[in-house]
């Protein structure tokens, strides 16, 4: 699992304050608004866990359609229902977010701390989170990997400037977005895994996220480490959900290496400018292996 966060923490909108003759910059709207609430969210969700628990915190923040991977990708809030609260504090926060230029779909990531018995446990988190009917934000997705040590601070999420798509049919979106996944894993068979995401990941900030990894950040981080990994990996989608603009999306399943022999999921969150096409923005596999 990985850590929490409940719309407890609420933005203060459209109010001025003047201190010291200075005049407060108004209250955000629009496209940054949303993405404030996405990041507050994400922060009151991770305060709900220390204070009460991941059950509680993550019920509280859950979609009704989310998927979380207990090793396999299960109904979310059916599993967290049915299930006990952990003797665990899951502590985290985030680093990055973004969100779709329509301000309906986002993603936030950051590093995790997990304390138990004394002992503790570090990864990095990944959450794509939805926009509901009533304003809120709740998440569909979940997925972190286990980082050696503490993952490195990145800074406080901000919102980029990238381009965003346009309003079109979902429907054609979401096909065009599992078919670039899909030609990715042609790709990787082809011609290996750093050749294959040489093509298919974004400019600018994307991240690689592997167990017992530390976040690999950039092209060239991940063209580094990609260099060094055995290849091997194919994946079948099982699942996806692309933005009103039609601009982010994500899919995620299950994945394989052939040698050395492993299985387990994967999550991956693409975007796309307009007129261009899908780029990778998050690729998330994590992988155990098969005795």
């Amino acid at each position: 699992m990985r850590r929490a966060s409940v719309p407890t923490m609420c933005l203060t909108v459209g109010l001025a304050l003047v201190s010291g003759g200075v005049l407060a910059q108004p209250a955000p709207s629009g496209r940054q608004a949303d993405f404030d609430r996405l990041v507050a969210t994400e922060r009151a969700f991770a305060k709900l866990s220390e204070a009460q628990g991941i059950k509680a915190s993550f019920l509280a923040n859950v979609s009704d359609d989310a998927v979380i991977f207990r090793p396999g990708a299960v109904p979310a809030k059916e599993w967290l229902s049915s299930h006990p609260n952990p003797a665990v504090l899951l502590v985290w926060h985030p680093t990055f977010a973004s969100i779709a230029r329509s301000g309906d779909l986002g993603w936030t990531t950051g590093p995790y701390e997990l304390s138990a018995k004394g002992e503790k446990d570090f990864g990095q988190f990944s959450t794509v989170w939805r926009k509901q009917r009533d304003g809120t934000w709740k998440f569909v997705i979940d997925l972190g990997v286990s980082t050696p040590a503490a993952a490195p601070e990145t800074g406080e999420p901000k919102l980029g400037r990238e381009a965003g798509g346009v309003p079109k049919d979902t429907a054609t979106a979401r096909a065009s977005l599992l078919t670039a996944d899909r030609e990715l894993g042609k790709s990787a068979a082809a011609g290996g895994l750093k050749a294959a995401y040489e093509t298919a990941v974004a400019d600018g900030t994307v991240y690689l996220l592997r167990d017992g990894h530390q976040p690999l950040i950039g092209r060239e981080a991940i063209r580094g480490f990609l260099a060094t990994d055995p290849g091997g990996v194919s994946w079948v989608a099982q699942g996806s959900g692309v933005s009103a603009a039609g601009d982010l999306g994500y899919v995620y399943g299950t994945a394989e290496r052939k040698d050395p022999r492993q299985i387990g999921v994967y999550m991956r969150i693409w975007q796309r400018p307009p007129g261009g096409e899908w780029k990778v923005v998050l690729d998330v596999v994590k992988l155990e292996a098969v005795h």
